[in-house]
C-alpha cells in the first residue's frame, strides 16, 4: 500500500494503492484527500517523526492542502 507504483504528473510525490507517497518539508510522508460535494479533506502521515495531520472540511473550496501544509511547517519548525 505504500510502495510507490506510479510518478505524480503535478508534484515530485509517487502514487501506491490510495495513498501519495514521498517527502514533503524534508521529511517523509504517506497522505490521501478526498471529496465529496460539500466536503473536502487531507491527512498526511509523516511516517518517521510519527506526526499525522488530518484537515477536515465541510466547504470543498478549502485549501486543506494547503493547511495542511502550514501546520506540518509549524510542527517541524519548533522540533
Amino acid at each position: 500500500m505504500f510502495t510507490p507504483h506510479a510518478k505524480m504528473p503535478v508534484s515530485d510525490l509517487s502514487y501506491g494503492y490510495g495513498w501519495y507517497i514521498g517527502e514533503m518539508n524534508n521529511h517523509n510522508v504517506v497522505g490521501h484527500g478526498g471529496r465529496i460535494e460539500g466536503f473536502i479533506t487531507e491527512l498526511w502521515r509523516y511516517t518517521d517523526d510519527k506526526v499525522t495531520i488530518i484537515v477536515i472540511s465541510n466547504r470543498d473550496s478549502t485549501g486543506v492542502g494547503n493547511i495542511a501544509n502550514l501546520v506540518a511547517q509549524a510542527v517541524f519548525e519548533k522540533q
